[in-house]
């Protein structure tokens, strides 16, 4: 089978484009053909040099360029519709994966040609602030979104994104008008819908119809632990490794996580891996609490050699405070055998078994993050057995072959809805 598969950029800085050149090179194990479209050079060929024969990459910059507001850019469409009808002609793929958002006529037009699946990712194809969480009221919006949110905005704080930048109200009001134009773009153009988790399909179904909602399907993304690298749960020392993998921005809780470590009164060292728009304050926060000596903050690190943080620490804390669509940090922790305690917001509930592999703190309360870190690493013998208990939980649930498993069904379906339209 030979999948199309666009998105804007593949390379791998963040978990969507790791997720993307997981299952991208699994499918090329597996015997099938890529063709991939991005808007540069993205294309990281060291990930497949072994299957360089299998692969086509194109680079279409102006594809992703989707305003419908400009009456010149509805003229630029035609020309995106044919430059993408010749690279269709020419490579003939049996399915397309649509990661990215592209304008709503070039997705009409590419529906008539293959099947189109949809993958939604976060909120921001349905919220318009981009992340179902108010940085005034600290707490997750449930509103269904739509022509009302300009009613609640204001009281609700959603002229703020989620990297704490002000959203203009102009902004606002196109955000709220592309709400309607997804919907009619998964209703009247592509074949099936990719969920990424239970709690993200909840979402999608509260702002389509019935029709566009029986399209939806839960395709949880892929955690590859090789066996090479697994970590054999140990019982920690005296001072025992905390870690926690993220990007420094507001809704990811590193603030919360903070405020958590000044409570504990166990000894430990904690490591802060990543990097954002908040890595300058965090430093800041550290250092007002006197807590310089036991909280690292490393900066960036390539997702290949987290494996060796995860090897180094007993437990990875998950302080997000927006509602999580999967939370794949803490599901690859568990993955690796190291228990987590996260807040228990979003689809964080579906890969953390509460009391098993890790616990689930109260949304928002360092005080019981806290409380649960300590509860968790006082009991060595129990820290070891929901390291064990997480691995063979992720493994079994949330692997390649899994997502592979997922991925042909979504295949069928959106392939029996293409014939169906045709």
């Amino acid at each position: 089978m030979k999948f199309l598969i666009i998105y804007n950029s593949l390379s791998p800085g963040g978990g969507l484009q790791i997720n993307i050149l997981r299952y991208s090179q699994f499918l090329l194990r597996k015997g099938h053909r890529l063709v991939f479209i991005t808007s540069d050079s993205s294309l990281p060929q060291n990930e497949f040099d072994k299957f360089s024969d299998a692969v086509s990459h194109y680079n279409f910059e102006s594809l992703f360029d989707n305003s419908y507001r400009s009456p010149i850019n509805l003229i630029k469409t035609k020309l995106k519709v044919r430059l993408l009808d010749k690279i269709i002609s020419v490579e003939n793929p049996d399915v397309s994966f649509l990661h990215a958002s592209i304008s709503y006529y070039t997705v009409r037009k590419l529906a008539k040609r293959v099947p189109v699946i949809k993958f939604i990712h976060t909120p921001g194809f349905y919220c318009p602030s981009g992340n179902r969480y108010s940085k005034t009221k600290g707490q997750v919006c449930f509103i269904r979104p739509g022509i009302k949110c300009l009613w609640t905005i204001p009281n609700f704080g959603c002229f703020y994104s989620i990297d704490r930048k002000k959203i203009s109200i102009g902004s606002i009001m196109r955000r709220i008008s592309d709400i309607y134009l997804n919907r009619m773009l998964v209703s009247k153009t592509v074949h099936a819908i990719a969920a990424n988790s239970k709690f993200c399909k909840r979402e999608l179904i509260q702002v389509l119809n019935g029709a566009s909602a029986r399209k939806v399907i839960v395709v949880y993304p892929p955690i590859d632990v090789s066996s090479e690298y697994e970590i054999t749960p140990t019982k920690p020392d005296e001072v025992k490794k905390i870690l926690f993998v993220g990007r420094f921005i507001s809704v990811k809780g590193v603030e919360s996580l903070i405020s958590a470590l000044k409570l504990l009164s166990i000894k430990y060292q904690a490591t802060l891996v990543g990097e954002g728009p908040e890595q300058h304050r965090l430093e800041e926060i550290v250092s007002e609490k006197k807590l310089t000596n036991k909280i690292k903050l490393t900066g960036w690190v390539n997702y290949k050699s987290l494996y060796h943080f995860y090897k180094l620490h007993n437990l990875v804390i998950m302080p997000s405070q927006w509602a999580e669509p999967f939370g794949q940090a803490g599901a690859q922790a568990g993955g690796y055998g190291r228990p987590v305690i996260a807040y228990d917001v979003g689809a964080i509930s579906e890969w953390l078994l509460d009391g098993k592999t890790g616990y689930l703190a109260k949304p928002g309360d360092p005080k019981d993050l806290a409380r649960k870190i300590e509860l968790c690493l006082s009991d060595a013998e129990k820290l070891v057995e929901m390291g064990k208990t997480a691995r063979e939980f992720i493994n079994a649930s949330f692997s390649v072959e899994a997502h592979y498993e997922s991925i042909l069904n979504l295949v069928k379906i959106a392939k029996d809805n293409f014939r169906d339209k045709n």
